[in-house]
């Protein structure tokens, strides 16, 4: 049989004058090589997983700052997926001499940098932190863990931040000794 490559269109046109376009449109089990477009893929395919690790830092104040040292950057593969968040850190809240040590607590958010600020993106996560004793300075250091799913509709970068306060303000220190995030974009 001989094929001839048809000039005018993208197909083939083979001696009996019927054509196979140059797309495939057969199973995609016979697939050996080439890339499957993500569109194709079923919804809950995973596209990405991306984890990050940042030390923290600490505050004594009462408004949300920003306990990273930078933020975390994410770039999606697809313009139509959904973006999964496991957000967790290891804070602590240290009294300062002259104020009675016992407990307190801090609230905790993942947000989205919008290009000039901050903006919240998950619910608050409460986080009780009690002291060992009641000797200035000490604390302890409690993990906490949230999980938050976002639609994602571009393949611009985005960026995130973990925004927090002391319940109290000063003279407690809030600190996050440790943060992880783990984003998994996911065909929607």
């Amino acid at each position: 049989m001989t094929a001839i490559i048809n000039g005018s269109s993208p197909s083939i046109t083979f001696s009996d004058s019927t054509t196979q376009a140059t797309a495939f449109t057969g199973s995609a089990s016979l697939l050996t090589s080439g890339t499957l477009p993500t569109a194709r893929l079923p919804s809950g395919t995973v596209l990405k997983v991306q984890q990050y690790y940042d030390n923290g830092t600490t505050t004594t104040s009462s408004s949300l700052v920003g306990l990273q040292g930078s933020r975390f950057s994410y770039t999606p593969v697809s313009t139509n997926s959904k973006l999964y968040f496991i957000h967790s850190a290891y804070t602590y809240i240290n009294p300062t001499a002259g104020y009675p040590a016992g407990g307190g607590y801090v609230f905790w958010y993942l947000a989205e940098y919008n290009g000039s600020s901050d903006v919240v993106v998950s619910s608050a996560n409460y986080l009780w932190n009690y002291q060992y004793s009641s000797t200035y300075g000490q604390s302890i250091a409690t993990q906490s863990t949230f999980q938050i799913s976002l639609s994602n509709s571009s393949t611009a970068t985005r960026q995130f931040n973990t925004l927090g306060a002391s319940a109290y303000g000063s003279p407690f220190v809030l600190g996050c000794v440790q943060i992880y995030l783990t984003i998994i974009e996911v065909a929607n």
